[in-house]
């Protein structure tokens, strides 16, 4: 475990962030009662790496960006055509503790490695969001910026895969929640997200999980909120 949380936070490979993140799920539902002293950093190191992503609206923007620029034959596009997937940096620091600051520094490479890597960051983010359901109750303490680590992936990203997962997850940790989880009095922007992806994703997975999760988490919906979706 304690491998698998290093590996987490510092390794420049997403690909390799990915399969660590996929041991996660396994080690909070079956070995749980044995590392009760590692729970607040399992959260917090999911939730790190969740809350650092940008949006895919920017993600979109950037790719066409760089697919522009790496028709124009320069030295500084042939350095990033160098960057496929790793991020390039030697420095062995925490990549998510560095984030904002190589971002500042670095931000079209940075924006170039996450477009690259876009499916790792999908599959990475797929099983912190399992592990934060399997956690259940033990995230309540955690449970504002829990929410919004799913809000923000419902907002930003397009993968239905992803999606169902994160759909799936958030009703599996509604229903652990000792006093209930009401989607609507803890994040008010959430119906309309949800809504709008009942209407516009592609596909029945997305649409059925949905609904189950509001039959789950949610009091009612109401017009105003399907018409502002």
């Amino acid at each position: 475990l304690n491998l698998t949380l290093t590996t987490l936070r510092t390794t420049p490979y997403v690909k390799v962030a990915a399969k660590y993140a996929s041991l996660m799920p396994i080690f909070v539902s079956k070995f749980i009662e044995i590392i009760p002293t590692y729970v607040p950093i399992i959260i917090n190191v999911c939730l790190d790496l969740l809350l650092s992503n940008e949006t895919e609206d920017d993600q979109h923007q950037e790719r066409i960006t760089y697919e522009k620029e790496s028709k124009m034959p320069n030295s500084t596009n042939s350095e990033l055509n160098h960057v496929v997937y790793r991020d390039g940096f030697s420095d062995p620091e925490s990549f998510i503790s560095n984030f904002d600051e190589r971002m500042k520094k670095e931000p079209k490479r940075i924006k170039i490695f996450q477009i690259l890597n876009s499916k790792y960051f999908d599959k990475r983010d797929m099983y912190l969001l399992q592990t934060l359901a399997a956690l259940g109750n033990l995230t309540a303490n955690y449970l504002d910026r829990t929410l919004s680590a799913f809000f923000n992936i419902f907002k930003t990203r397009k993968s239905n895969v992803l999606l169902v997962s994160a759909v799936n997850s958030l009703t599996l940790l509604s229903t652990k929640i000792d006093t209930g989880l009401n989607l609507r009095l803890h994040h008010q922007h959430f119906i309309p997200v949800l809504m709008k992806l009942l209407i516009s994703t592609q596909g029945n997975e997305v649409s059925v999980a949905i609904l189950k999760l509001f039959g789950t988490a949610c009091d009612s919906v109401t017009t105003s909120e399907v018409e502002a979706s």
